[in-house]
């Protein structure tokens, strides 16, 4: 029988954020003994096993929300896929009991997956958006939905929130991470980051280094908008990566290096080497050049109601500059974002990790009300998540 204690992580897939600000809590909970099973489906899956190969990972189910190419009907449009989002968050928990049943985990650590979470296992939940932001005529951005979300959240035993206290919400995240739950049951734990500064980074080799993520199809317009300017752009060399973890090609464009994915210490050496970073306004994102200290440019995703509440308290603070995608103009903008400072951080993200580790360990005790499996997690992929019961193809 196994004597090491086990964790069940469920990551969502919507961009590469959750799944990069996650790693560091899998690393920690790795390098600890633990025996780690995770959860994802999509880019994100593909992410995690391209930089956790030793660790077994189970396929969940994707909330399947789908964004329009206009962005100011997108808040609309996810308001009529609500009824589909509640479906899928009742398939995962029936996933999560499935997945709690076999592998017996002593704790569950989930990343926004509001299913992922059992009434016998302690069941923790990161996530820096504790208010929903709708961004509806006359109501604000904030609030609207917050008595269901309140419900999701309370299914938990505790969230994390990656962020530090302000007055009113978190230093980073502002109102989204203002508090709907009663105080004993969330902790700020400060931003959690898969990347470090490098101790002795080359010198500034790019211009600027151009990360394009975020979903369908708003990230390859996205895509298809910067390449077209970087054929004419006379400025320096500009490094960018299109965010398909699924391909690893990379090809010149004139002075230029294209790169479908790359490895996250490749990505930290890049980045550390541009004078700039242009990318999404996503926490995760912002939360990470925190950590390297970076200037940026930032690009919200068109009707992404959560990252233009983040643009919008970046420009209050004068903290990088942003543009509207249809108004991207490399030209101009990247001299213009190299004027602000560099964004900062007082905290280092393995200390979060290990805030986040020690309190899910306060929860749990080895071994578990029920005996855990003798089975390995990869053993325990091998032989029952074929079942038919949980076979994504199956009609319900």
């Amino acid at each position: 029988m196994s004597s090491k204690p086990r964790i069940l992580i469920a990551v969502l897939n919507m961009g590469l954020g959750h799944a990069t600000r996650s790693l560091p809590v899998i690393r920690t909970f790795l390098e600890k003994g633990w025996e780690v099973l995770l959860v994802s489906t999509g880019r994100a899956a593909t992410f995690l096993q391209r930089e956790l190969p030793q660790v077994p990972l189970a396929e969940g189910y994707d909330y399947g929300l789908r964004y329009s190419r206009r962005g100011a009907l997108l808040p609309l449009r996810l308001l009529g896929q609500f009824p589909g989002f509640l479906t899928a968050v009742l398939r995962e928990n029936r996933l999560c009991r499935h997945l709690v049943e076999r592998f017996r985990p002593q704790a569950i650590f989930s990343d926004h997956c509001y299913g992922m979470c059992h009434r016998q296992v302690p069941s923790f939940l990161l996530a820096h958006q504790l208010q929903f932001a709708l961004g509806l005529p006359g109501r604000g951005y904030i609030g609207v939905g917050w008595a269901l979300h309140r419900i999701l959240l309370n299914r938990f035993h505790w969230v994390f929130v990656p962020d530090f206290r302000d007055h009113k919400g978190g230093q980073l995240s502002g109102l989204l991470s203002a508090p709907a739950l009663r105080r004993e049951r969330f902790e700020f734990v400060g931003p959690l980051s898969s990347l470090e500064p490098l101790s002795s980074p080359k010198a500034t080799e790019w211009e600027a280094f151009i990360a394009i993520s975020g979903p369908e199809p708003q990230r390859s317009l996205l895509e298809e908008k910067i390449v077209t300017q970087l054929r004419h752009y006379s400025g320096g060399p500009v490094c960018v990566l299109l965010g398909r973890p699924e391909s690893g090609w990379r090809r010149r464009l004139g002075r230029h290096m294209l790169y479908a994915h790359l490895p996250r210490e490749q990505f930290r050496a890049l980045i550390q080497q541009a004078a700039l970073v242009v990318s999404r306004p996503g926490y995760s994102t912002l939360m990470e050049l925190c950590t390297l200290e970076k200037k940026a440019l930032f690009i919200p995703t068109p009707g992404q109601t959560e990252q233009g509440y983040l643009a919008s308290r970046i420009t209050e603070k004068q903290m990088a500059l942003v543009r509207p995608q249809h108004q991207l103009v490399l030209e101009r903008d990247l001299p213009l974002a190299r004027q602000f400072p560099a964004l900062t951080c007082r905290s280092h993200p393995r200390a979060s990790a290990e805030k986040i580790y020690q309190r899910i360990a306060s929860f749990c005790t080895y071994p578990s009300n029920s005996k855990p499996s003798s089975r390995s997690g990869r053993q325990f992929l091998e032989t029952s998540l074929h079942l038919d019961l949980w076979d994504e193809n199956r009609e319900e």
